[in-house]
């Protein structure tokens, strides 16, 4: 008795685990070809997080980076992006961890046509 219903916790964990730790990928490369100026840029950034509760489940985890980026290109104003690098912080949280992203890059801006 006690066995399965160590069994079905187990597996009840591991299936919560998989489904919440389904990442969405981030597309950081575009295919124009865009005409920037090189002398005018700014360095900027943008950072999103999100909560493992227990250890089991994820709150606003698998969006991060997909939110992070997304700030970058408010950030950038339109601007065309580069040099883009990513950064992970894990910080315990007594009943759970905070998992941040902060991408950092470079804002050109465009030049007119």
């Amino acid at each position: 008795m006690i066995r399965r219903a160590l069994s079905t916790a187990l597996a009840v964990a591991v299936l919560q685990s998989s489904i919440g730790c389904a990442f969405r990928p981030v597309q950081l490369t575009t295919n124009e070809s865009p005409s920037y100026d090189p002398s005018r840029s700014r360095d900027i950034s943008a950072r999103a997080c999100g909560f493992m509760w227990g250890g089991l489940i994820p709150i606003a985890l698998s969006s991060r980076d997909q939110r992070a980026f997304a700030r970058l290109r408010e950030e950038a104003h339109g601007d065309y992006i580069s040099d883009v690098e990513a950064e992970e912080q894990m910080t315990y949280a007594f009943v759970g961890f905070v998992m941040c992203t902060t991408f950092h890059a470079v804002a050109y801006q465009r030049r007119s046509p």
